[in-house]
């Protein structure tokens, strides 16, 4: 039934006491924050680092030599689950969006089998990379991740409601272009009434492509 199974050998799931889900809330919240490293993993208390190694590392292969979050991670399985992802993402020339609860819920079916915590690591695998070429949206509407993950990871795992009325965009470099040229020309103008005329600008702009969540 999971012939594509994702291990997920996380120590002290199996036991109430084992603090295993805040530690894996933890290294989810990072993740999708982007904080995740070398240094950050060294400066863990040993049995979080233990924990975050031995999956994300030594099972998953989603560290680089510099201990950076890989594009890919080197498991199959999970490479392929990443590798989808993209492609869904990519498809209609790159404007196609994704709903985060529908991949969830992909996650934990067959051929699968992962547990809501697994999914959770799996999700912001995804995301950690790629966070200046992501844009999350909540009921449509562009909001940060630190904001977002209030709602979605309160606790020790994801809510499915919250995911469900989540969508992840890629964000094309010519939306971050037209942005950046607008910015950058606000900023170097030296009048009152020319930085007006640039904000009138943005109004326009933002009608036509949202404001960039890295800008």
């Amino acid at each position: 039934v999971y012939a594509k199974s994702i291990p997920f050998p996380f120590d002290g799931f199996t036991t109430e006491r084992g603090n295993a889900a805040t530690d894996c809330a933890m290294f989810t919240r990072e993740l999708f924050l982007g904080r995740v490293d070398r240094e950050w993993i060294t400066a863990r208390q040993s049995r979080e680092r233990n924990r975050v190694v031995e999956v994300l590392d030594s099972c998953w292969g989603a560290l680089d030599g510099a201990g950076a979050v890989r594009l890919l991670p080197a498991h199959p399985t999970v490479r392929a689950v990443i590798e989808g992802i993209d492609a869904r993402l990519d498809a209609d020339d790159g404007d196609a969006s994704l709903c985060l609860g529908a991949v969830a819920r992909e996650l934990c079916l067959p051929p699968y089998g992962c547990n809501i915590a697994a999914t959770g690591l799996v999700l912001a695998l995804y995301v950690a990379p790629r966070r200046d070429t992501l844009e999350v949206r909540r009921h449509g509407e562009a909001t940060g991740i630190e904001r977002w993950l209030q709602d979605a990871l309160p606790r020790r795992f994801l809510e499915l409601s919250v995911l469900d009325t989540t969508e992840i965009v890629r964000v094309s470099e010519k939306t971050v272009g037209e942005w950046a040229r607008l910015l950058n020309a606000w900023e170097i103008e030296a009048t009152h009434a020319g930085k007006v005329e640039y904000w009138q600008k943005a109004l326009v702009l933002r009608r036509r492509l949202p404001v960039p969540q890295v800008l």
